[in-house]
């Protein structure tokens, strides 16, 4: 029996016709979103990215979205028997038990928090509301963030770049990174907090740690990219059950590349505006 990718993408799997009903799953994912058949992700990438997981079952397939998948093929593509039979195959082969595909999702976990422990160049674009399993995981890389400061060699090969979608957030980062710094400065001979300040006005004047404020939709498709561009490059997006637990879920190249294309790049270059939030504290000045 064909599997649900090649039913969907592959020719010559049905009557009507020999063309595939998309070509690929950023095609399926516009008529998902354009149409709002999955009202849950209304963005075109990172619905891309959940799908992809979806079929490599690396996550289960929510019977809503199998429906919806089923309804994206329109009008006059399938006769209702063969709708039936898309919808029997997702049904058997994509909408397992959480449990068929927890290891998966606890890799991913792992594999985020390593590498929030370890890269020295990082990109984060939390959601516009932290879910509080989140804010705890990138939390974990305050210290590290602070060790590498402290190490005139790593420092000038550091980037942290953090986009927030409201100043206040902006604000908790750094607020945080002080309170961070105060305890590794105790003891100091001089104020812990001064020398913490110094040490991390210091660091947004290089370009060791960036934190902006950005448009609140940016926060839709919340990101983080370890060692951006390079040999070692990986990134997460992040999915939120009902619950708002959340789930870092590695992306693939063709979505992270989307991403760039369609955020990362446009805020860099001025096409969607940016606003830094400096230390001390906060100063805002133009991208």
């Amino acid at each position: 029996m064909p599997s649900v990718r090649e039913l969907l993408f592959e020719e010559g799997q049905w009557e009507n016709g020999r063309t595939p009903l998309f070509a690929n799953a950023n095609q399926l994912a516009h008529a998902l979103v354009t149409q709002n058949l999955y009202p849950t992700i209304t963005n075109q990438p990172a619905m891309a990215a959940y799908l992809s997981q979806v079929f490599r079952r690396q996550r289960p397939c929510p019977p809503t979205l199998g429906d919806a998948i089923v309804k994206a093929t329109g009008r006059g593509r399938l006769s209702a028997e063969e709708k039936q039979r898309l919808r029997a195959v997702i049904q058997d082969e994509l909408e397992r038990p959480v449990s068929r595909v927890q290891d998966a999702q606890s890799d991913s976990r792992v594999s985020f928090q390593q590498r929030a422990g370890t890269s020295l160049r990082q990109i984060v674009v939390p959601p516009v509301r932290l879910p509080r399993e989140l804010g705890m995981l990138l939390g974990q890389a305050r210290s590290h963030i602070l060790s590498a400061l402290r190490d005139d060699n790593q420092r000038t090969r550091a980037a942290f770049e953090y986009y927030f979608s409201s100043p206040q957030g902006a604000l908790e980062f750094w607020d945080h990174l002080l309170i961070t710094a105060e305890r590794e400065f105790a003891g100091h001979p001089e104020s812990s907090l001064q020398e913490g300040k110094r040490l991390l006005e210091r660091a947004e004047r290089e370009g060791a740690v960036r934190a902006y404020i950005v448009d609140p939709a940016i926060g839709v498709w919340p990101m983080v990219v370890f060692d951006p561009l390079s040999a070692a490059e990986i990134a997460f997006i992040f999915f939120f059950d009902a619950q708002a637990v959340t789930s870092p879920t590695q992306v693939d190249a063709s979505t992270l590349e989307d991403w760039y294309r369609v955020v990362h790049r446009p805020l860099r270059e001025g096409v969607l505006p940016r606003v830094r939030l400096l230390p001390g504290w906060a100063q805002e000045v133009p991208g």
